[in-house]
């Protein structure tokens, strides 16, 4: 376990700035905890870490939704279905889930 965990020790802005990137870049937890030096529930004991890995893992999520907007925009049809059945199942999602009227 790591000694600022057992210290209670709060982490630097240069560690919090390297989960985010981390995060950012498509790390998982158990992950970053290896490359920070952390163990593995870290997030427990910093909420600021816990904090710093959510906004990297929404700037990972937003530059994917770029990605597959723009793939659907330039006539993916993979993406185009993807992307509308994501963002409205009611219309666009698997038809083998249709519920049957009788």
């Amino acid at each position: 376990m790591s000694d600022k965990v057992e210290t209670g020790k709060d982490m630097s802005q240069e560690e919090l700035d390297k989960i985010k990137e981390l995060a950012a870049e498509g790390h998982g937890i158990a992950e970053i905890a290896e490359i920070v030096g952390l163990h593995f529930d870290w997030g427990l004991w910093f909420p600021k870490a816990q904090e710093a890995n959510l906004i990297g893992s929404e700037i990972a999520d937003a530059r994917i939704m770029k990605t597959l907007y723009d793939a659907a925009i330039a006539g993916d049809v993979m993406a185009c279905i993807f992307w509308l059945s994501c963002r409205k199942p009611q219309e666009w999602g698997d038809t083998s889930c249709l519920m049957y009227r009788t």
